[in-house]
């Protein structure tokens, strides 16, 4: 309900991400670590599937689409989506949150998670990272980002704990 109020008090996307400078280098950023660590060890880009968790009102979620076409953003908030969708009507948008997505026979290559897994109840965020294992092809990778602080957000050596758990 708190993600469908900002979203519905903003004309465009509450958090900037299309217009502040922070939030596009930090796209650019993510963008050029994900050619050269991550694009660059696969060759065939046609058959390179991402998914975008979070994805808001879909500004990363175009960035991803200029890389690969395959690519499919999944937001919790319904009117973030339709925001996504009327932006970006060629793009894969989803309303739903990661245990409910549902594609049969299909496995990521790459899933992006900026500044999500803070949003989390404590309990939840080692199940939200099973969840996006689960997602990943063999040889796929994730790539989550946070804010580093006082709570909500994390100190460094939390989010190092949460991420380099062995049980994903």
């Amino acid at each position: 309900e708190w993600f469908e109020n900002r979203f519905k008090l903003s004309n465009g996307d509450p958090w900037g991400h299309n217009w502040r400078g922070v939030e596009q280098y930090r796209h650019e950023r993510v963008i050029k670590f994900i050619v050269e660590y991550v694009l660059k060890e696969n060759n065939a880009y046609d058959e390179f599937n991402i998914l975008d968790i979070g994805c808001a009102t879909g500004d990363f979620t175009k960035r991803l689409y200029e890389l690969n076409k395959n690519v499919i953003g999944i937001d919790i908030s319904k009117i973030a989506i339709e925001k996504a969708k009327t932006k970006y009507n060629y793009i894969d948008f989803r309303n739903c949150s990661l245990p409910e997505l549902h594609i049969q026979g299909r496995s990521f290559d790459l899933i992006t998670c900026l500044e999500v897994i803070y949003y989390l109840d404590e309990h939840l965020k080692k199940n939200f990272l099973i969840e996006i294992k689960k997602l990943l092809n063999r040889e796929g990778k994730a790539l989550v980002t946070s804010k580093i602080g006082e709570k909500p957000y994390f100190e460094p050596e939390e989010l190092i704990s949460l991420l380099s758990d062995n049980s994903f």
